[in-house]
């Protein structure tokens, strides 16, 4: 009986697994899985991911993970719940005033809502059910170091795929999208992406992730305090060789998209990852001088040689938009209207064009507030928005803890910080984080992250070299 139910624990284990590497590989394909079809696809597979996951061994650091993930959601849960209480929940007064302006106007008494548009925050729990379920799998998963790589190699050669065909149909037809004629963004790549922006965290976070994987394979081969030896050995290595022109794919897709802040943010996420590999060499001041300097010198050559569409926008539109600084003024003031409860998930394109400044260009439709913590506030209140600020922080901690104090494989831990950089930054002038697919990916990997198993001894890194063969 025993062995029985050790098989069918490895069963589920692996069928989990697959799975979730089903999942991030696929996500990106159909348009960044933005629609309602993909979106309940990808619900119901994490679903039985999660539950498959449920059976595997979980260890106490994963319980009090899960735990602070299942407050979270409940939270976020009960805001939802009152936003779609009936209209005479607390005698009405946590109805939205649209309401009873609108009776007034009509002439008829109108039921109210705590949203400003009913029903909505049902109908916009999808990406919200996507990030919880994600993270959860990441945490059930994640525990065993060996599925966790699983699930970053996953990621990594999915997003190394996309990246070769983006590059291949940009240059065959940048005017087609998956077959489609794209409305948007002609000139630059977006691969399987709407948005060229989201197209570009993307593919840098997955060329964090094949770096991440090159520093690794170097770290076990000879050692991060290289010399001439170790460069010779480094450079008749064939997965070294690999991993480096992986990597830069990933970098031409990335700047192939023109996104200023997207590239912005994953050089810092990169120089995050190997931060992260090179810390323990990093005492003295000359060290940490060395790689600041040789960061920026190296983001200056990538962009010059790599982006130079993107170094020509950035030169003549700048690094930031004005129309933004307008559109987060009147996102402001949509939240001090509605500070504690928010307007309704999912309700800020309707709510939005009565508070739109006159600055704000005419042209296109802003349906986002390109600042994911404002348009969070905006929608479900300012304590909900502060719970994520702080969550957001403690798992930050969480992540620079375990990658200073791991003395074993760093890789997973390390993408996920890089990525969480990475992404926080962009998402404060942008929404990749608002995107299914690309919240799918970056949430399980967030998980396997913190719940990666910690392994205290290993070899110094200074004195890790082997003989090679």
């Amino acid at each position: 009986m025993s062995l029985l139910t050790d098989r069918l624990q490895r069963w589920f284990g692996a069928a989990s697994l697959w799975l979730v590497c089903f999942s991030i590989s696929c996500a990106p394909f159909p348009f960044g899985s933005v629609g309602i079809g993909a979106i309940t696809l990808w619900v119901g597979v994490l679903s039985a991911a999660a539950l498959l996951a449920c059976s595997q061994p979980i260890g106490p650091s994963q319980n009090r993970l899960l735990l602070g993930w299942a407050l979270l959601a409940l939270c976020w849960s009960i805001v939802i719940a009152v936003q779609m209480a009936p209209p005479n929940f607390l005698g009405g007064v946590l109805n939205d005033p649209i309401w009873k302006e609108t009776s007034r106007l009509l002439g008829e008494d109108i039921p109210g809502s705590p949203s400003t548009v009913k029903m909505q925050p049902v109908l916009a729990l999808g990406p919200s059910l996507v990030v919880f379920l994600g993270s959860a799998c990441g945490l059930l998963l994640g525990g065993s170091g060996r599925r966790g790589k699983a699930v970053l190699r996953a990621f990594a050669w999915s997003g190394l795929a996309y990246a070769i065909y983006g590059i291949i149909a940009h240059i065959v037809d940048p005017t087609k999208i998956l077959t489609y004629t794209k409305e948007q963004y002609v000139g630059e790549l977006t691969a399987t992406f709407y948005n060229r922006n989201t197209a570009a965290i993307y593919f840098g976070c997955c060329g964090a992730a094949w770096l991440a994987l090159m520093l690794e394979h170097i770290k076990r081969r000879v050692g991060l305090d290289l010399d001439r030896v170790a460069l010779k050995v480094l450079l008749r290595s064939r997965q070294t060789l690999f991993n480096f022109a992986a990597l830069m794919v990933c970098v031409v897709a990335m700047f192939m998209t023109r996104s200023r802040a997207g590239s912005v943010a994953s050089l810092i996420g990169w120089g995050v990852v190997g931060a992260s590999y090179f810390h323990p060499v990093l005492r003295s001041r000359k060290g940490i001088l060395t790689v600041l300097v040789g960061s920026v010198v190296g983001a200056a050559i990538g962009v010059q040689f790599l982006g130079g569409g993107l170094a020509e926008r950035i030169g003549v539109e700048g690094v930031s938009d004005e129309g933004r600084w307008y559109a987060y003024q009147s996102t402001w003031h949509i939240i001090q209207s509605a500070p504690w409860l928010g307007k309704g998930l999912g309700s800020f394109p309707w709510v939005f064009p009565a508070y739109r400044s006159p600055n704000v260009s005419v042209w296109g439709v802003w349906d986002r507030a390109h600042n994911t913590l404002l348009e969070i506030a905006a929608e479900v209140g300012v304590p909900m928005a502060a719970v994520i600020v702080v969550a957001w922080i403690v798992i930050g901690a969480l992540l620079v803890g375990k990658v200073l104090r791991q003395k074993g494989d760093v890789t997973v831990s390390a993408v996920a910080l890089g990525m969480l950089v990475a992404a926080s930054l962009h998402t404060m002038v942008d929404f990749p984080l608002q995107i299914p697919a690309f919240a799918l990916v970056f949430f399980v990997l967030l998980g396997c992250g913190l719940a990666a198993p910690l392994t205290r001894r290993g070899a110094r890194l200074s004195t890790s070299k082997q003989t090679p063969n």
